[in-house]
């Protein structure tokens, strides 16, 4: 079974708290809504704390719901 986290962070600097619950519950799927942080640094944390690799999937259809 595959684990989700998703995460409205209102535009708030929380990544390295996403990065330990990501870890802790060994997330496989990460969906950030208002993230300013920039993907790659959360990508970048994420894969200097973790056992696993995350990889940054882009936005595929539209932007703003």
């Amino acid at each position: 079974m595959y684990t989700f986290l998703f995460w409205n962070v209102n535009r708030k600097p929380l990544t390295e708290s996403i990065v330990r619950i990501a870890v802790r519950l060994e997330v496989d799927l990460i969906i950030l809504a208002e993230n300013t942080t920039s993907s790659a640094k959360v990508v970048s944390i994420l894969n200097t704390s973790s056992r696993v690799s995350y990889e940054y999937a882009p936005i595929l259809g539209c932007r703003e719901l």
